[in-house]
């Protein structure tokens, strides 16, 4: 399967607060038809944090400047970032890192596994401007897609 021409990859770039911000809105400005920005992982295009910050005012801050960006162009970045390994009934609760990461962002995802072995997982959708819902997707091996959509609802009440 051959990619579409406008599809683009970046393998370095600078951290929130040093560049980062000005490479996205100069790849915007050459490519103004960009509907999405897929950032893997969050980590990676952080700052450095010193020891005597607010961790919940750092967290904030460092998803701020790209919704800001998704804001002024009308576009979606989605941040790829980890889950605590403590399960929680709260699913936003197992994002690693203070609330000020999912409460920066309009939109979460949260995919949860129950074993790392198995191929089905949950995607427990939420936000600003969704219905909450939580999708049940299943790893197609065969056809490199990833995860395939299988059903809706609580899998555990029957649904």
């Amino acid at each position: 399967m051959k990619s579409p021409p406008t599809l683009h990859f970046a393998i370095m770039s600078d951290a929130i607060g040093n560049g980062l911000e000005l490479q996205i809105e100069n790849f915007l400005k050459e490519h103004p038809s960009t509907g999405l920005i897929v950032i893997d992982t969050l980590q990676k295009v952080r700052k450095t944090v010193f020891s005597n910050v607010n961790p919940y005012a750092t967290d904030y801050d460092d998803i701020n400047p790209l919704k800001q960006i998704t804001d002024r162009n009308k576009l979606a970045i989605v941040l790829v970032h980890h889950l605590r390994k403590t399960a929680d009934s709260d699913p936003l609760n197992m994002i690693s890192g203070t609330t000020g990461i999912a409460g920066g962002a309009d939109t979460n995802f949260v995919l949860q596994k129950d074993k790392r072995t198995v191929n089905t997982a949950k995607l427990i959708c939420t936000g600003r401007d969704i219905e909450d819902r939580e999708l049940f997707l299943e790893f197609n091996k065969e056809s490199f897609v990833g995860f395939t959509f299988s059903g809706r609802g609580s899998r555990a009440n029957g649904g």
